[in-house]
């Protein structure tokens, strides 16, 4: 799960900031305060972070269930 998550961060973090991306990154001074911007881009990070492991597990989950070859087998009938 570590790993998975270090690939979405990575990933995510990569399309923001990367060459021809939505931020740059720069260097800020001590005197600056860009609250809105920071929590614009950890916002924008989380939700993409999250979807992106909700549909690595619901993928892994449709995998386990389409490759499971054990059977279930239920009761015919009860017994005292």
């Amino acid at each position: 799960m570590q790993k998975l998550v270090y690939e979405l961060v990575r990933e995510r973090a990569a399309a923001m900031f990367g060459p021809g991306s939505s931020f740059a990154v720069t260097l800020r001074r001590s005197d600056e305060n860009e609250t809105m911007f920071t929590e614009t881009v950890v916002e924008t990070l989380a939700w993409d972070v999250s979807l992106g492991l909700e549909g690595a597990m619901t993928a892994s989950a449709a995998t386990a269930a389409a490759t499971s070859t054990g059977s279930i087998k239920l009761p015919t009938r009860l017994t005292a």
